[in-house]
């Protein structure tokens, strides 16, 4: 079950901050935590599943945007690059149950899903469950607390 509105965070670095922030052009529209990676098009696109160098988008804090903002195609994008024991905030697939513990990894739609693979990224801190009906789950309530590992 998604936090509610109230107790959600409103930023997606939430502990740490020791990584690397950064900035870069925007490839496709892009909402903040969903992760991203450089193109050869020197772009920043959605992370495919394979991505092992995790790069988060994050909120536009620098023009008074938040977390529910989508980047432009085009435009530059601030993102951060996290360290092991980082905790940020991320979008989980839809259709996918995470519990406290969860491994989580990165799926192709720069969204993060549950997985044991060596492409587990990072633990989930809280449950969510984004099974509750057959509609797309917003992202809004598909965010969820995540430890980078």
């Amino acid at each position: 079950m998604p936090l509610s509105q109230k107790s959600a965070p409103s930023t997606i670095v939430l502990k740490g901050m020791a990584g690397t922030y950064g900035e870069g052009v925007a490839a496709v529209a892009t909402t903040p935590g969903k992760l991203v990676e450089l193109a050869s098009t020197g772009k920043l696109a959605l992370a495919a599943a394979t991505t092992r160098l995790l790069c988060v988008a994050r909120e536009d804090d620098i023009q008074g945007k938040g977390i529910e903002d989508d980047y432009a195609v085009d435009n530059n994008m601030l993102v951060y690059y996290p360290l092991p024991g980082d905790e940020v905030y991320l979008i989980l697939k839809d259709q996918e149950i995470a519990a406290v513990g969860s491994k989580l990894q990165v799926d192709a739609s720069g969204e993060v899903s549950v997985g044991t693979t060596n492409r587990v990224v990072g633990q989930a801190l809280e449950a969510n469950d984004t099974q509750a009906d057959s509609t797309t789950t917003p992202v809004a309530d598909r965010r969820i607390r995540v430890r980078i590992l």
